[in-house]
């Protein structure tokens, strides 16, 4: 799918003037999401839950804890999930946070084996 086709058109227009953060550093899973938006969202950084990533950096964008969101003001940042699994977990966690301005991206297994899909 295209994300350009429209049916993403109100995700452009609800991250305009936002800052973006990724949640989830899957290298490739990163990748596809950045081929995917065609560079259209600017992330201004990557969190995860796996401490062995923090530190990295991925498609340009440095990985951090998730406790770093609470250093953002919760109404003026966009989550992007970049996972395929635990995505609820991560999602109540966000809640926990008081962030409620997030999106999922969910590949789902047999097409991330794929590579590109996103639903």
């Amino acid at each position: 799918m295209d994300l350009f086709d429209g049916t993403c058109s109100n995700f452009f227009r609800d991250i305009q003037g936002k800052k973006c953060v990724l949640f989830g550093a899957h290298p490739y899973l990163v990748d596809d999401i950045f081929a995917c938006l065609k560079n259209a969202v600017h992330f201004s950084y990557i969190v995860d839950n796996d401490s062995s990533k923090w530190g990295r950096i991925i498609q340009g964008r440095n990985v951090y804890s998730p406790d770093k969101l609470r250093q953002e003001e919760a109404n003026t940042v966009v989550v992007l999930f970049g996972i395929t699994t635990r995505m609820f977990d991560a999602e109540r966690q966000l809640l926990s946070m008081g962030i409620k301005d997030y999106y999922f991206f969910v590949f789902f297994a047999e097409e991330f084996e794929k590579k590109g899909a996103i639903v």
